[in-house]
């Protein structure tokens, strides 16, 4: 089993280039005089992650569903191969059957 690595240097570092983006962007860093409405602009935020990561999901579903059937017409093809007395590559099928195959 794999050991655990610490990703905190990461997301310091994320953090960090966000608020010099943001230095850039207004010209100041962020104050407790900043008149902006923090609280607003976090809300906002929050729902377009909502948004962004409910359109992904659904991308990564169709994703997984295209890829297992992709997989479930390549196991039947392999088998036809296996099956088939004349090919070639019929022994290399029945490997590839017995290794890879989740369909019995």
């Amino acid at each position: 089993m794999q050991k655990p690595k610490s990703i905190n240097k990461k997301i310091l570092y994320a953090v960090k280039n966000r608020l010099k983006l943001g230095q850039k962007r207004y010209g100041n860093d962020m104050t407790d005089l900043d008149p902006r409405d923090w609280l607003g602009e976090a809300t906002e935020e929050a729902l377009d992650q909502i948004v962004y990561l409910t359109a992904q999901h659904f991308r990564m579903l169709e994703s997984r569903e295209y890829y297992f059937a992709k997989m479930y017409q390549v196991e039947k093809l392999m088998k036809e191969i296996a099956n088939d007395k004349k090919s070639k590559y019929r022994n290399k099928a029945k490997v590839w059957n017995s290794t890879f195959t989740t369909t019995k």
